[in-house]
């Protein structure tokens, strides 16, 4: 029993080395003539401009499948909506295995043509932005070149530590349209590159914010050091900083809207789908986000008051600060129980709001590769 279950492992061992070189696709020929079989096609992603814009299409393409399942020199054959779906389209046929066809009974190379379909399901249309269809010829192509602009911006800002981002969003905003078109766009890229400077300044900034002064003295129980010299003081003047600079940045978006509006010949409902979707109402006071930002400002200058009162009386242990008077620590944790629920709610809405704009990474959308 012993030596045929050994011949039993044996023999298994050569078939599997016999196919450890092969590829998913190189299966045998089971008839000696047949067509590429299909083993894993994947969906495709989709643009975001086409969610925003509620855009729906086909793509046809066509491609080689090669005598190992591999998919080769992929190109667009044909797309009902020019500029919008067909990278997405390449990109998913790229990632597709088959099993290769056969002529005679050997695998061998065919050529494909097959259509991808861009559907939106019902839930996803009531997302899509007033006016969408308003869109036509290059107004439609200035939107999708737009909405690659801030996917790239969203995905830095998301990701802020990915090295190249800043320079590969410079290096895309080439200019692309000319009369009004051009205008709308060189206002996002005047917009685009102030976004990026600013956050560039903030990336580099060394001085902390109340959020990063919480985290460098709650040790977990570890030893506390104390604070560095002025750190307080940094403190309150990067969170002065940064507010004064988000609402110069939008008291100049205002301006540089109210001189394009004056510039255009365009229609009003399509200036808005061309400007709404990627900067929201631009010519809104600051309202509540501005009043996030001040209630911030707020609740960091109460704490930094309450820390620097020269009658209250902290130290710092593995748990934060200590407080001598019980109700100064209870104002204390009072105040950053406010802080921390404020700073969650402002970042789930700015992830939300990011989120939407990350290109080619949208789930549960109705879409069809047959």
């Amino acid at each position: 029993m012993l030596v045929r279950a050994t011949l039993f492992f044996l023999l298994l061992g050569f078939i599997l080395a016999a196919r450890a070189d092969t590829t998913p696709g190189e299966a045998f020929c089971a008839e000696p003539d047949a067509d590429p079989t299909p083993l894993h096609r994947g969906p495709p992603d989709w643009p975001h401009v086409a969610i925003l814009m509620c855009l729906q299409g086909t793509v046809v393409v066509e491609f080689t499948v090669d005598a190992h399942g591999a998919i080769r020199d992929a190109s667009v054959y044909d797309a009902d909506q020019p500029g919008i779906f067909e990278r997405a389209a390449l990109d998913a046929v790229q990632q597709w295995v088959y099993r290769p066809g056969c002529q005679d009974g050997m695998p061998v190379d065919m050529q494909q043509r097959t259509a991808l379909d861009f559907l939106l399901e019902d839930d996803f249309r009531r997302q899509c932005a007033a006016g969408a269809e308003l869109l036509t010829g290059e107004s439609l192509e200035l939107a999708g070149s737009l909405g690659l602009l801030y996917s790239m911006l969203a995905e830095w800002f998301m990701h802020p530590h990915q090295a190249g981002l800043p320079d590969q969003i410079r290096a895309a905003m080439v200019a692309g349209f000319d009369g009004d078109l051009g205008r709308v766009e060189r206002f996002h890229h005047r917009v685009l590159g102030e976004l990026v400077a600013m956050f560039e300044q903030w990336l580099a900034d060394p001085r902390p914010d109340l959020m990063q002064l919480f985290q460098m003295t709650h040790t977990s129980g570890r030893p506390a050091e104390g604070l560095p010299d002025g750190v307080l003081k940094e403190v309150r003047s990067a969170q002065a900083d940064w507010i004064d600079a988000n609402l110069d940045y939008k008291a100049r978006t205002m301006d540089w809207f109210a001189d394009l509006q004056a510039e255009v010949d365009l229609e009003p409902e399509l200036l808005d789908v061309l400007v709404r979707p990627f900067l929201g109402d631009v010519m809104m006071e600051t309202g509540e986000q501005g009043n996030s930002w001040l209630q911030a400002q707020e609740l960091t200058d109460a704490v930094l008051d309450l820390l620097e009162d020269p009658d209250v009386h902290w130290t710092l242990s593995g748990f934060g600060f200590d407080f001598e008077d019980p109700e100064d620590g209870k104002r204390f944790h009072s105040l950053m129980v406010e802080f921390l629920t404020l700073y969650e709610s402002t970042h789930a809405d700015f992830r939300r709001a990011m989120g939407g704009f990350m290109d080619y990474q949208s789930r549960g959308l109705g879409r069809d590769g047959r």
